[in-house]
């Protein structure tokens, strides 16, 4: 007779299965991507183990909690690759071993197995994909599930060590992830829910200790943000001071409330309900699912206000992510539900199955959908999927139909049923992860060949020794900056040149002008050519070039070079191709222009002629024969005060343009900073709106151009492009316009029917 299984062989299975699907996954991503968190947590742990102190691009770098400190050891360790890798690892450890504190926190309250439905269900959240990725939410959603196991414990015994070890839990989750500071009412709210329960007032005043110690740490921590000496939320700070209005914010707060139904499914919600009328009512005896119920609620509550509200101002799309902690105790809610019969006494089961499935069935699921992105919000991927492939009466109708049928299987399934009622759960996480896994490796693919292209990602290293600095200029795949410091170890510094930010956050940046002769300028003084530079394509640097990055077609390109001291930009080439094939007009602009020649190798298909001209003078023609290569040699004027030249290069018919020279006639002798003007240079072009009008200008120009400010972004309308008219009748706002569409993802407001 065949012995049966026993709950830790099959427990371990569970684990064993979870950690080596997960790290299959994990190493399929190419990681790091999502810009700039995962970069900035890298970076700056990297730089504090190897000896830089807490510095980011050799500026200081504010306080990000513990996971920096932690995601860096690997990686100043073993280096950008093996660092990674390892990490990958230890993070797919730390998110499944969430596994077995669900396990064990279920079996107080229910048999082995209905415990391990609990864990079983916890290892099939989409989530868990973040484990391949240098984010928080893996060791976050372990450390927010051991802290919320040490809730309940106090809860359920009210010791004075058991609230020690409750509140150690609690600081060991704020510091891998400030979000945690929502314990702090949803301890408060729980402490409730439980003395309502008991009907015993006590509980309060034998929680008095903690919470006159989380009362205290809020109040310092508020005292200290008002003093203005330091932030208690480090990095954080900003996020208070967004403009939040009380609408806006409870409307994601609403659309949060349907995410985390989506998130768990909705039957764990339905339980969780359900089990919550019985403890408020006085009539479940066991203490340790008064305090299980108790905190699930009250956690679930606090997280959906916070994170709704947070995203209202300051991410205007769905925050699944921050949600996910909420899961694991609302699955052992639905176990306990389960292993007691799923009671479901009416007519309260029938009010529940009533409000859950109203704001789900009422709620414009297209609002909610769009406002998800990839990768904030897992659950969503394939309801995204839906849309493209079919439309939003589909997608209205399909998600019509399952709400309904899954509220209905939750409240009418007979007990004997209960294996098919969890099966209809993990089948949804099941086929949720696996589409969102396939989503962010594909995604993850496509980002890094933009980046990268057919060059190895360390390409700089490769290439040169000693400190590197990378000059940004606007470049609308502001996440390359990012992925070209992870890779590339030599990067100690990021130039920006002002004005010319794009849309990305590049904190640790140094802001510099560029003068009319070339020099790059930062706090009046000039940039020391003391290390090699890292520049787009389509500069040429006074200097030698060591290496060249072509990446993707759409992409400028990347260089490599060496440069003399002091920094100086020689050449500027704005509206060419990558190819260099164009029958379009283009622009050479000359810094610290003197009496010389500008080289331009030019070839055509058939016979051409190429006009050009310097400063918007007095055009010269220059024949292309066909099949021919020839060398257009402009002469460059002698310029006593103004140094920049702009030599216009106007082509009759196709030409293809090769190698782009200047030969000086002396020697360039740097001219003193106060006597040159910076250069306002075109940069890349975004849609504004001035007095109703369009406008063609440089992202944020209004920013910090006089003559233009006021003037607003563009709007993206679905079926008629940029416009500064308003959205026609029925037309809502979608978010922002994706790449998709042909602009930039993330700038222009989107609206659609």
């Amino acid at each position: 007779m065949i012995k049966r299984i026993s709950p830790a062989v099959l427990l371990a299975l569970l684990l064993f299965v979870s950690v080596v699907a997960r790290v299959a996954a994990a190493r399929a991503l190419d990681a790091p991507w999502i810009a700039a968190d995962e970069f900035i947590y890298s970076l700056v742990g990297r730089t504090f183990w190897s000896g830089g102190g807490l510095t980011l691009f050799e500026s200081h770098a504010p306080f990000y909690g513990l996971y920096p400190f932690l995601v860096g050891i690997p990686l100043a360790l073993f280096g950008p690759a093996a660092g990674l890798a390892v990490m990958q690892v230890a993070q797919v450890l730390a998110a499944s071993l969430t596994i077995v504190v669900v396990y064990v926190w279920a079996r107080r309250m229910v048999t082995p197995a209905w415990a391990l439905v609990a864990a079983g269900l916890t290892a099939l959240l989409p989530a868990l994909a973040y484990a391949g990725l240098l984010m928080t939410e893996s060791l976050f959603l372990l450390a927010a599930t051991l802290a919320l196991l040490g809730v309940a414990r106090s809860l359920a015994e009210q010791t004075l060590a058991r609230q020690a070890v409750m509140l150690a839990l609690i600081l060991n989750a704020v510091m891998i992830r400030l979000q945690a500071i929502v314990f702090v009412p949803a301890v408060v709210l729980a402490v409730g829910v439980v003395a309502v329960a008991a009907r015993d007032a006590g509980v309060i005043r034998r929680f008095a200790p903690s919470l006159v110690f989380l009362g205290v740490a809020t109040c310092v921590g508020l005292v200290v943000r008002a003093t203005g000496s330091a932030s208690p939320l480090g990095a954080y700070e900003a996020a208070t001071g967004s403009g939040y209005e009380i609408g806006t914010a409870l409307t994601w707060i609403a659309w949060h409330l349907v995410d985390l139904a989506l998130l768990v499914v909705v039957v764990p919600l339905f339980a969780v309900l359900l089990l919550l009328v019985r403890v408020l009512g006085g009539k479940e005896p066991n203490d340790d699912v008064r305090a299980l119920v108790a905190i699930a609620c009250s956690y679930a509550v606090a997280t959906v206000v916070l994170v709704g509200v947070f995203a209202s101002a300051n991410v205007e799309q769905l925050a699944e992510r921050d949600l996910i902690s909420v899961a694991p105790p609302l699955f052992i809610a639905l176990a306990v539900w389960l292993g007691r019969g799923m009671p479901r006494p009416q007519p309260v089961a029938s009010v529940i199955a009533i409000l859950l499935a109203a704001p789900l069935v009422f709620l414009p699921v297209r609002d909610i959908v769009v406002a998800g992105a990839t990768p904030d919000a897992l659950m969503l991927v394939p309801l995204l999927r839906l849309e493209a492939a079919g439309s939003a009466g589909t997608l209205a109708i399909v998600w019509l139909l399952t709400v309904c049928t899954v509220v209905a299987l939750a409240a009418l399934v007979p007990r004997r049923a209960a294996p098919a009622l969890v099966a209809v759960v993990a089948v949804v996480l099941a086929v949720t992860s696996v589409v969102a896994q396939g989503e962010l490796v594909d995604r993850s693919h496509a980002d890094r060949k933009e980046v990268f292209g057919s060059s190895a990602p360390n390409w700089i290293d490769r290439a040169t020794s000693g400190h590197v600095a990378y000059l940004y200029a606007g470049d609308p795949l502001w996440t390359g900056v990012w992925q070209q410091a992870f890779w590339n170890e030599r990067i100690s510094s990021v130039v920006a040149i002002s004005g010319e930010r794009g849309y990305g956050p590049i904190p640790g940046s140094t802001d510099a002008d560029i003068l009319e002769d070339g020099t790059l300028v930062a706090g009046g003084r000039r940039l020391r050519g003391d290390r090699p530079v890292v520049v787009p394509a389509n500069f040429t640097v006074d200097g030698r070039r060591l290496a060249t990055s072509r990446q993707a077609p759409n992409q400028p390109g990347l260089g490599l070079w060496q440069a003399s001291d002091p920094l100086r930009l020689t050449l500027r080439v704005t509206q060419l191709p990558k190819d260099g094939v164009t029958s379009d007009r283009f622009v050479v602009e000359v810094f610290g222009c003197q009496e010389g020649t500008l080289r331009v190798g030019l070839s055509a298909r058939a016979d051409t002629t190429v006009a050009t001209s310097v400063d918007a003078g007095a055009e010269s023609k220059l024949d292309v024969p066909a099949g021919r290569k020839v060398v257009a040699r402009v002469r460059l004027p002698r310029l006593a005060e103004r140094r920049l030249c702009v030599v216009t290069f106007d082509p009759q018919g196709e030409v293809s343009v090769g190698r782009i020279t200047r030969a000086p006639a002396a020697r360039w002798v740097p001219t003193p900073v106060k006597s040159l003007r910076p250069v306002g240079l075109p940069g890349i072009r975004y849609g504004y709106c001035r007095d109703g009008t369009f406008v063609s200008m440089a992202f944020r120009q209004p920013d910090w151009d006089a003559s233009v400010r006021g003037a607003g972004i563009a709007s993206f309308v679905a079926e008629v492009g940029l416009t500064c008219a308003a959205p026609p009748p029925g037309y809502r706002r979608r978010g922002f316009a994706p790449a998709g569409l042909g602009v930039p993802p993330g700038v222009y407001p989107y609206y659609a029917p």
